[in-house]
């Protein structure tokens, strides 16, 4: 039995679920054929529900804590681009970006080859330097795989051998770049920041406030979700 929703498969099965993986990586590759600027909203809506159904586990902390809303991956999903590589024995950097495979296989030259998380606190430890090899081939990642990092390996150039693959045929990734990443973050942020500026100019005590004051003021709110029925006591 197999089940759609606006266009996604809902797996029912376990034979469904490896159907449901290609049939989105799929919608995937048709839709990174554009470049971002040129999708529409509508398509951009779309990558991101897709991003949602296939995003790394390593990198679950941006649909934790976020209800249905997933807002910095709905930002990611906007500039989200196709990387190609037309033959093996390329070396694709994941220091660069966050790589989804969707056509092709590659094999990771260290370990290990995508970051869990977001912190940069241990990469020291977690990302030694001189990059170690591997000494033996580990198995490759194929479609649907992910390597790479959001967040630049501090203290490490892009180019670097960290968190590197080699393709081993003709590839074609989803690429995230960490360019882009750190922007995302910093509208993410400054679009809070207006808001709860507004929110403060509103009362009547702080309408006259010079914007220096109401931009440090704003930035000591802390937006809380209430559930409905709740009795709030100030």
């Amino acid at each position: 039995m197999k089940t759609f929703t606006k266009g996604l498969q809902t797996e029912t099965a376990p034979d469904d679920l490896v159907l449901a993986k290609d049939r989105n990586i799929g919608c995937l590759r048709m839709l990174m054929k554009k470049l971002p600027f040129e999708r529409t909203r509508k398509e951009h809506k779309r990558v991101y529900r897709l991003l949602r159904e296939l995003w790394p586990s390593e990198l679950a902390c941006l649909l934790e804590d976020s209800g249905d809303s997933h807002p910095v991956l709905r930002e990611l999903a906007t500039v989200a681009a196709l990387d190609s590589y037309g033959e093996a024995g390329l070396t694709v950097f994941g220091n660069t970006g966050l790589h989804m495979i969707l056509r092709g296989s590659v094999r990771p030259q260290t370990l290990p080859y995508i970051r869990a998380g977001l912190s940069t606190e241990d990469d020291a430890e977690v990302f030694p330097s001189p990059t170690p090899l591997l000494r033996r081939k580990m198995g490759k990642l194929q479609h649907g795989d992910w390597f790479g990092t959001l967040e630049k390996v501090e203290g490490r150039e892009v180019n670097t051998k960290v968190m590197t693959s080699v393709t081993l045929e003709p590839c074609q990734f989803l690429k995230i770049a960490i360019a882009d990443y750190k922007r995302i973050l910093e509208r993410i942020k400054e679009r809070i920041q207006a808001e709860k500026t507004t929110v403060v100019q509103a009362s009547d005590l702080y309408r006259n406030w010079p914007g220096l004051s109401l931009r440090k003021l704003a930035a000591l709110v802390e937006w809380q979700t209430i559930p409905g029925n709740t009795v709030v006591i100030p």
